[in-house]
């Protein structure tokens, strides 16, 4: 106690300007002491730009998309592009291997090697089903390595292939039909539709999905009713997920999801005056392009993000300055099945690969997809 005394007493008596720089030392001291616990209690992000979002508290996220660039080459989502050939109007993933169609055929992305040689207006498929449809509405299916395809059926409207490429969904004569690929055998069930009815199936399940109007129905692949529901007339419907809790809608430049057991919204609100398009992947996540007008020119700029919907998270993956003539929505973005890598194709017809791998470059071979590690701080691997 004594020595506490002395040394303050002679703090006391020191001459001002050595007061002075005592207390600068101590504030010092103290500063460097706050930077540090601050440092230990923040969370390193996986990637930079990933909002930090309350999967239980908040029910409304907010968005401005310009306030994202390209994250640097160590933590980004890498995005490659594909030379294929022009005017493509579809692509899909078979195991590894990417496919895709111009109106003059279907082709391997490797070398171009053309695999179907005919006049060609869809492409669908899934391992190892290929399904395309012709100028004359006959449908048609091969897989990679056999000769001849087979006929399905003809005058065929709209056919949509489910998640294991076992069935195919279809509207004839104003009625909704079901196919099984594997014994090319119609289901006996039918359902009368209305023109304007949307169809399809949920991902990751063997249940299909019919929106009219505000009504939502679900089915088996007999057709059977098995759940019904109502959805809002002002929303775009975007999809249903595999376990049938969550409906998906847009409008404006809103997602809104909502969990069918609590009745809660979740909803992401993007950039004002922005318009988006929305695709379901998988059985929990959205792939969302936000496009947006740029002030001074007539130009746009499309972002890239991935929602999750099971732990409602969000990602920016990348925007479309590394895509020069911008990203063609009306062409499905396709994820793999390891969920490695999405597909996204350009306005005038080439190939981009998103690789979901962070530092992960995607190259391609005849053994199809594979990744190339980038490390900025140790070269190239």
């Amino acid at each position: 106690m004594d020595n506490k005394i002395s040394l303050f007493t002679k703090i006391r008596y020191l001459p001002v300007k050595y007061k002075i720089l005592i207390a600068i030392g101590l504030l010092t001291v103290i500063s460097l002491l706050y930077i540090k616990s601050n440092m230990n209690d923040k969370k390193v992000s996986d990637f930079s730009g990933n909002p930090q979002v309350s999967p239980t508290i908040n029910k409304e996220i907010t968005i401005n998309s310009t306030e994202y660039k390209r994250p640097n080459t160590n933590q980004a989502f890498l995005i490659n592009r594909f030379n294929s050939l022009p005017n493509m109007i579809g692509y899909l993933w078979i195991g590894n291997k990417i496919i895709y169609a111009t109106p003059n055929g279907i082709f391997d992305l490797w070398k171009n090697k053309q695999i179907v040689s005919d006049q060609i207006v869809n492409l669908l498929g899934t391992n190892p089903n290929i399904v395309y449809q012709k100028t004359n509405n006959t449908l048609m299916l091969k897989e990679v390595n056999t000769v001849q395809p087979v006929k399905i059926g003809s005058l065929i409207v709209n056919p949509k292939i489910d998640y294991i490429g076992q069935y195919i969904l279809y509207s004839k004569n104003d009625f909704l039909w079901i196919k099984n690929l594997t014994s090319n055998l119609s289901s006996g069930a039918q359902i009368k539709i209305s023109p304007n009815i949307k169809f399809d199936w949920i991902p990751s399940s063997q249940y299909l999905y019919t929106v009219d109007g505000d009504k939502l129905s679900v089915y088996d692949t007999n057709l059977k009713s098995i759940k019904e529901y109502k959805v809002t007339n002002n929303e775009d419907f975007v999809g249903l997920t595999s376990d049938l809790n969550h409906i998906i809608t847009q409008n404006n430049e809103k997602i809104n999801i909502k969990n069918i057991q609590n009745g809660e919204t979740q909803t992401y609100n993007f950039t004002p005056n922005s318009t988006i398009n929305s695709f379901i992947l998988d059985e929990s996540n959205i792939l969302v392009i936000e496009k947006i007008k740029r002030d001074i020119y007539d130009l746009y700029d499309q972002y890239i993000w991935i929602i999750n919907i099971t732990n409602n998270s969000n990602k920016f993956l990348t925007n479309s300055l590394v895509i020069p003539n911008k990203i063609n929505e009306l062409i499905a973005p396709k994820i793999n099945s390891d969920k490695t890598a999405i597909l996204l194709s350009e306005n005038n017809g080439k190939i981009w690969v998103i690789s979901l791998l962070q530092s992960k470059l995607p190259i391609y071979n005849e053994n199809g997809i594979s990744f190339f590690t980038v490390d900025a701080t140790r070269g190239n691997q």
